[in-house]
């Protein structure tokens, strides 16, 4: 039975161990680990990555305007049909869908 378990230990003093097969330890080098590895950034990739992620804030930035844009149409919306203004609430609607109607012009899409 083993009392302990030495991470590391190979040897002949560790019970139930085949030396046959022990290889000797070869430490790796930094530079033969990193060798394959290299990574190189142009002026031109950066900007590229740059512009991405400006059209991706962009992006993030219309839909959540849309969704305020939503939120208060809505809210508008409610007042006006328990006030029972169907011409408001008509307006207020058929304006919302022009806006709509642009942003998806403009490339919005809904996933």
């Amino acid at each position: 039975m083993v009392s302990s378990i030495i991470p590391g230990a190979a040897g002949t003093n560790v019970l139930g161990a085949d030396t046959r097969y022990a290889r000797p330890a070869q430490p790796q080098r930094r530079e033969d680990a990193a060798g394959g590895d290299k990574v190189e950034l142009t002026g031109a990739a950066i900007n590229s990555a740059r512009d991405s992620v400006r059209a991706g804030m962009a992006q993030v930035h219309e839909a959540l305007a849309a969704g305020h844009d939503a939120q208060a149409t809505l809210v508008k919306a409610l007042d006006l049909a328990k006030a029972g203004d169907e011409a408001s609430l008509a307006d207020t609607l058929k304006a919302y869908n022009q806006r709509i109607e642009a942003a998806i012009e403009r490339g919005a899409s809904m996933r």
